[in-house]
């Protein structure tokens, strides 16, 4: 059976990546939650445009994450 155009996922334009991440931010905000981290909203964007997994997306923020906190500490002792 020949595959169908049509069956592809759309694109999704910038601007309707800019309205996903809003609302995502929007939702978070109001829990009192606010992503700040640029490498972490690139994720982001790039889960919502379809690019990477969520499961690719989680595993490079938990790769992140502790050398942000790493270099937090670092920072912190240097003032010591």
């Amino acid at each position: 059976m020949a595959e169908n155009s049509n069956d592809a996922p759309r694109k999704l334009t910038d601007a309707e990546i800019d309205e996903q991440l809003a609302r995502i931010d929007g939702i978070n905000g109001s829990a009192g939650h606010h992503l700040e981290d640029a490498y972490l909203r690139d994720l982001l964007r790039q889960q919502i445009a379809g690019e990477i997994t969520g499961d690719a997306a989680r595993e490079l923020g938990r790769q992140h994450l502790p050398r942000q906190h790493d270099d937090r500490n670092d920072d912190d002792a240097a003032k010591l």
